[in-house]
């Protein structure tokens, strides 16, 4: 696909804006004027759109990284810092300049990773500070910017300050949330995000403390102004070691309600009122962003795991400084999801956003059913289509580029805490097993994922051995060219915009047009239902008749294919981006 013949950076004066004029002087004056014009628009792009003048995350995808999953280079059977080094030039070439990685640090690996024991230490598992530093240097050398989870909410049960505090410690007395109470009888209702009481009896301080996930992951207790500065210090520890910013981990849950009055309990399910988006939470992410910006060369980002459809809290959170993850494609988004719902999901989230609130669309993480096994490994190239072709920042989760889906697991083989809690009944509700399997790069045993004397810390997918980069990259027609195609395409000012506007939906086809203040525009056209669909774009917003395929998920199309826009027709599954050609009216 050669991007560069529709140009986007073309200016809009031509020759045959300068009419010819037989009188010299009115000719000299009219050749002046259509320079002038030349000069003004070329300066107008420049200063609009200017790629330097964006900010880098709204430049690229984010590329999440699972670590244990991505690539082993030590031959335990789990993925390691180095083994994201290694594949560095894998992801440069795919065409993502950030990556977001989970946790590495120094943990008992309880929920893996995310209980931390030491911020800022290495998990031996993953590697060492060398090999983290190492990591910095070359993705730097690659233009790839590093993103890493900042996990405040908690930690882990053995971490220092948390012995401490169990202890009754000289300064870390409160560092956690403690309750007087009665061993048997916790001080009220509220339950943990599993569905368990969320208090546990700490017999050596005679007192519960809260945990809004595992036992093992007490919550930190943000009312005490030396947990707020030693969080600071820990930003600072990696600022200072050249992260380009944070995913932000649970914040929803940093404060919880004094009162501690019950929840409320609706439809059998205890609705986490009193510990979720407590208004105290948004001035210490202001603090965070504040200590952040004093970093700026280059600017840091902050996104945050922020569950919420609340418009007036999705806005604190930006007001804040931090870009909320929205998770909408993935909770809202299923298989009886067509046209009219995708964009009632679009709308309802793109009309609560300010003027200079950035968007962000993901349809995957380490969290959730893949999207290829959610919504079908059919529909899995046009929400590819869709995610990078919407307003904003999209995230991509390892594997949604080759297609990888969920991996069953039994109750046995669970690597996952939160699953196993609930037992063998429960396990199938809770486990993230399947989405976190290892990622599959060549079609020999094991994937290439790590040695083939080394057992893999969870197994592999059975189709592996079709299903992986290697394979992939000698498809010209296959999902990961796709994804590569669609990466490019962002490069075009249309895409630099952070809206869109509808054109034709029905219940198959969602369309949409970005543009770039009018000069440039793409149409997107995705068919979800299960049959042709044929239909005029040439209307409003389009109002044009003519167009050229610059990319396709299929065949069916080619790219620089002209197309007539009053007469479009779209396969099931299939969509197609469409460089729209202006005509003079």
């Amino acid at each position: 696909m050669d991007l560069e013949d529709e140009n986007p950076k073309k200016s809009c004066c031509s020759k045959t804006r300068c009419s010819v004029i037989v009188l010299v002087g009115l000719l000299v004056s009219i050749a002046v004027v259509c320079v002038v014009t030349f000069v003004s628009d070329d300066v107008r792009e420049k200063v609009q759109y200017d790629t330097s003048k964006l900010e880098w995350w709204k430049k690229t995808p984010v590329y999440q990284i699972y670590p244990i999953s991505f690539k082993d280079t030590d031959d335990n059977g789990k993925g390691d810092i180095n083994g994201i080094t290694q594949k560095l030039p894998y992801l440069s070439e795919l065409g993502v300049k950030a990556v977001w990685i989970s946790p590495f640090y120094d943990s008992p690996m309880n929920d893996n990773g995310y209980d931390i024991r030491n911020y800022t230490a290495i998990n031996d598992l993953f590697g060492t500070m060398d090999d983290f530093e190492h990591l910095l240097k070359e993705a730097k050398s690659k233009d790839i910017k590093v993103i890493i989870d900042f996990v405040p909410n908690h930690s882990s049960n053995e971490s220092q300050w948390f012995i401490e505090s169990e202890n009754r410690t000289e300064g870390y007395e409160d560092f956690y949330v403690w309750v007087n109470g009665t061993e048997g009888t916790p001080p009220n209702n509220w339950k943990n995000n599993i569905g368990l009481s969320a208090w546990t009896w700490s017999n050596k301080r005679q007192q519960y403390y809260y945990h809004n996930y595992l036992a093992e992951q007490p919550d930190l207790n943000y009312r005490n102004p030396d947990v707020v500065a030693a969080m600071k210090e820990v930003l600072r520890f990696w600022l200072e070691k050249g992260v380009a910013g944070f995913r932000i981990d649970a914040v929803v849950h940093l404060f919880e309600s004094e009162s501690l009055q019950d929840q409320v309990e609706k439809d059998g399910q205890t609705v986490q009122n009193e510990t979720v988006n407590l208004p105290e939470l948004f001035s210490v992410i202001e603090a965070w962003k504040m200590l952040i910006n004093d970093y700026s060369n280059p600017p840091r980002v902050m996104f945050s795991e922020a569950t919420t459809v609340d418009k007036d809290i999705i806005r604190k959170y930006y007001d804040a400084g931090t870009i909320p993850f929205n998770f909408d494609l993935v909770k809202q988004v299923n298989t009886t999801c067509d046209g009219i719902c995708l964009k009632d999901v679009i709308k309802d989230y793109t009309t609560i956003l300010r003027s200079g609130d950035w968007p962000n669309f993901l349809t995957g993480s380490h969290d959730f059913s893949r999207v290829a096994t959610r919504l079908g490994k059919e529909k899995a190239r046009a929400m590819a289509m869709l995610l990078l072709t919407l307003p904003g920042t999209p995230v991509i989760y390892y594997g949604e580029e080759i297609g990888m889906t969920d991996v069953s697991y039994t109750f046995a083989e669970t690597q996952d805490t939160f699953g196993s809690r609930l037992g063998e009944d429960g396990y199938l509700n809770a486990t993230r097993d399947p989405e976190r399997s290892p990622m599959q790069w060549t079609s020999a045993v094991n994937a290439g994922f790590t040695n083939v004397s080394a057992t893999p810390w969870l197994h592999l997918s059975s189709d592996s051995a079709q299903v992986n980069v290697e394979v992939e990259k000698n498809n010209t027609g296959g999902l990961l060219q796709l994804y590569k195609d669609l990466i490019k395409l962002r490069n075009y000012p249309s895409f630099e915009t952070s809206t869109l506007e509808f054109a034709v939906v029905t219940n198959d086809v969602l369309s949409y047009i970005r543009k770039a203040n009018g000069w440039q525009m793409h149409l997107v056209v995705i068919n979800l239902g299960s049959q042709e669909a044929t239909n005029d774009f040439s209307r409003s917003p389009v109002f044009s008749t003519k167009g050229t395929i610059v990319v396709t998920t299929d065949s069916s199309f080619s790219v620089k294919q002209e197309v007539d826009l009053t007469n479009i027709t779209i396969k099931p599954n299939q969509g197609v981006v469409i460089a729209v050609k202006y005509q003079k009216h």
